[in-house]
């Protein structure tokens, strides 16, 4: 190869490593941080105070998340259940000292500050930190910062029909005595949660099993995989594969599955509060896998595995 050629072929070939980086983009908006991929929508962050007739004031969730072609997979305030917001995390008790002071999931009394973000991408990865701050106003009116939360979100670059996504979800409070719980019925669902627009056909399954759709939270397996035409647009639509990570925070996992007029919970912690402390996060561990119906099933696995394995995340 003489020297021209050689010159010509590494210019070639950071070129390709430059677009390849490139891929991915973080665009701003007045309200938030869209994803794109190759000119595809990918999922949107709201940051900023988004309500319904001064209504619903909420922030810090995602929706739209998109399909792989390109397809609105996520509600946001659906009339059925105008708190729903996408892809979202929260819980109905939110407890201070013993007492009940905001309602996340119904968003009573509660603000989310996005107090900061940063956002970067490589060759195999977007990657979106934020910082958030949980806000309540104490019976006197003045407002009280009561939790910090930071957040990791990581987007897998396509590979042959496959995108997963991960949530690495940390909570630390900001004063004393502070309590999260689920609703106080035989749900006691709360935690991370989808919308979905879920199609006429949807079904549920573990890595075992069928499950069916009950009023109360199911016994089943570390992931849920959403059977059914997602979206509304393509010819080859999305599928779903909602993931825990086995230790984070459950070894035994229980969902709320809802077939229609609803989202599906990964229910933590139940009715039964948890402690959120100050010197030490409380974790969450989540991940979405997008495919089709063309994706070879060895290829969903693979990426189960490699989420479940909490090394292998850290070291991607």
């Amino acid at each position: 190869m003489d020297k021209k050629t050689f010159l010509s072929t590494i210019n070639l070939f950071f070129i390709l490593n430059v677009l390849a980086a490139q891929d991915f983009k973080f665009e701003l908006s007045p309200d938030g941080i869209l994803l794109m991929e190759s000119g595809d929508r990918v999922l949107f962050y709201q940051r900023n105070l988004k309500s319904e007739e001064g209504k619903y004031g909420r922030a810090h969730y995602f929706h739209p998340l998109y399909g792989l072609k390109g397809d609105i997979l996520t509600k946001d305030v659906p009339p059925d259940h105008p708190h729903h917001r996408g892809v979202f995390w929260a819980w109905h008790e939110l407890l201070l000292g013993g007492k009940k002071v905001a309602d996340g999931w119904d968003i009573k009394n509660i603000e989310w500050i996005v107090n900061n973000t940063t956002s970067n991408t490589n060759e195999k990865y977007a990657i979106l930190n934020t910082n958030v701050v949980w806000r309540i106003l104490k019976d006197n009116g003045k407002a009280l910062d009561i939790v910090e939360e930071t957040c990791l979100v990581r987007v897998s670059q396509p590979h042959q029909r496959l995108r997963r996504m991960d949530f690495e979800i940390q909570l630390k409070a900001l004063t004393d005595s502070v309590n999260i719980a689920g609703s106080q019925d035989e749900k006691g669902y709360g935690g991370f949660s989808i919308r979905l627009i879920l199609p006429e056909n949807v079904q549920f399954y573990d890595q075992q099993k069928l499950l069916i759709p009950k009023n109360e939270a199911v016994s089943g397996g570390d992931w849920l995989k959403v059977k059914g035409e997602l979206g509304r647009v393509s010819a080859i639509p999305t599928q779903l594969i909602l993931i825990t990570h086995p230790e984070y925070p459950n070894k035994k996992q229980k969902w709320i599955l809802r077939s229609k007029g609803s989202m599906q919970n990964v229910v933590f912690p139940g009715k039964n509060a948890v402690r959120i402390y100050e010197h030490e996060p409380l974790i969450l561990k989540y991940g979405l896998i997008l495919f089709n119906k063309n994706t070879p099933y060895k290829l969903v696995q693979n990426q189960i595995e490699k989420f479940q394995d909490l090394d292998t995340i850290r070291k991607e």
